[in-house]
């Protein structure tokens, strides 16, 4: 488990009705070290309220109004930001899962579970790792099986150095983690993984992800 820190963690809530808003916020503003910098209720409000505080976290439900959490993230993606994503969800399918993974997204809760659930979510995360429930994983791989022989053995494709940087992809970490655990430059990373798919015939890490037939790993005690 990494080491939790004792620096007040900053945090945006962005929920999918003005009740739940305030739900979670209620929720986590009661937590000693974790402050609420903004509490919002549509997509296009949180990547304003990420832009303008950079929180450590946001906690965003899956359906938030205007655009949807996954979209918003997209954007936010292609800007340099430390805000780590956890999604609040219902339920996730698989298309959802994956992406959400490749966005970055260090955090999955069911909106049904117990408010204690959302603020060790909050706490793992701000620490560096990663809190999936693993019902709502298990669950969400299972509503769209593979096609036979959609994945492929990429060990026998791959450089043994690339293998090692798409296994890091794969699993959902940035090109600058990938770097910082590999001990590369987050170039070298990003050289590795277009040689990987242009060896695959991808254009993506999305598509990385399907053509490798990717398994999740779900952290224990979660």
């Amino acid at each position: 488990m990494p080491y939790l820190s004792r620096s007040t963690i900053c945090v945006v809530v962005g929920a999918s009705s003005p009740a739940l808003v305030r739900g979670i916020t209620n929720v986590l503003e009661q937590v000693d070290g974790i402050t609420v910098s903004a509490s919002v209720d549509t997509a296009d409000k949180a990547l304003g309220a990420i832009r303008q505080y950079e929180p450590d976290v946001a906690v965003l439900s899956l359906h938030l109004p205007s655009t949807g959490a996954l979209p918003m993230l997209t954007m936010l993606n292609d800007e340099p930001s430390k805000t780590r994503p956890v999604i609040l969800a219902t339920r996730l399918n698989q298309v959802q899962f994956l992406r959400a993974m490749c966005l970055g997204v260090r955090g999955i809760v069911l909106e049904e579970m117990p408010a204690t659930f959302l603020v060790r979510c909050v706490r793992f995360v701000h620490a560096g790792g990663d809190f999936l429930d693993r019902e709502l994983v298990l669950a969400a791989l299972s509503q769209a099986p593979r096609k036979d022989g959609v994945g492929v053995d990429v060990t026998r494709v791959l450089t043994a150095r690339e293998n090692a940087v798409v296994e890091q992809a794969v699993s959902g970490l940035r090109n600058k983690e990938i770097a910082r655990r590999l001990g590369l430059t987050e170039g070298t990373v990003k050289s590795h993984l277009h040689r990987a798919y242009h060896k695959l015939h991808i254009q993506s890490r999305y598509a990385l992800i399907e053509r490798t037939g990717w398994t999740v790993q779900v952290p224990s005690g979660t």
